[in-house]
């Protein structure tokens, strides 16, 4: 007899909600044009577009004008990083991220490392929380970014992230979140405390899942 199984993988991918499929739909048969194209086709497009982007910003409070669409959360997370770092003005900018960070974070910070950037790997407790005070005592004259993930997918654990967002602020530091697999699961309201934050598209159904 063959069982069923029971699937509780939702924070690595989930499938496709049938509502967003329905949504869909009309721009993966019918209306392709391409969104920087002046035909009716691509304004269709681009209509579609701008009422997305309107939609994120309003489920995060964010303006639609600072919403990117990208292939995925690690193109997003590269984006962020390596732009944000490229805007720091510093000879030899500083980061400050977790050992426990998704790979799309430690990559690109091993990557800038090979460039002059110099990152600093916090461990986590026990409970894979991190100690806010050596996040203050880790803080120098060139940091500039603060990278830490929200909800980690694999453990669950919910870092404070509206207390790292103030230590860094106080700082003059950005703070930047892989919000990954947080939203959907907590209010949105919370967005306010980032500066750069990452979401991917498929994984927003938990919020269906969880309502």
């Amino acid at each position: 007899m063959t069982q069923e199984m029971i699937y509780f993988d939702h924070n690595a991918t989930t499938p496709l909600d049938g509502r967003v499929l329905a949504e869909m739909m009309p721009y993966l048969t019918q209306l392709y044009g391409n969104a920087s194209s002046t035909h009716e086709l691509g304004k269709a497009s681009r209509i579609a577009e701008i009422k997305a982007r309107e939609q994120v910003g309003e489920l995060i409070n964010s303006n639609p004008e600072d919403i990117y669409f990208t292939a995925g959360a690690t193109e997003s997370i590269n984006i962020a990083i390596r732009g944000g770092i490229s805007l720091s003005g510093h000879p030899a900018p500083h980061i400050i991220t977790l050992e426990t960070e998704h790979p799309a974070v430690l990559d690109t910070c091993r990557f800038l490392e090979r460039s002059g950037v110099e990152v600093s790997y916090l461990p986590v407790s026990g409970d894979g929380v991190l100690d806010l005070s050596q996040l203050r005592a880790t803080f120098r004259a060139g940091t500039y970014l603060v990278c830490v993930m929200w909800a980690n997918n694999e453990t669950g654990v919910i870092q404070p992230v509206a207390e790292i967002a103030e230590i860094a602020h106080e700082h003059g530091a950005l703070f930047m979140s892989d919000a990954t697999s947080f939203y959907g699961n907590y209010p949105s309201s919370l967005f306010f405390y980032l500066e750069i934050d990452s979401l991917l598209g498929y994984l927003l159904s938990l919020q269906i899942l969880s309502a």
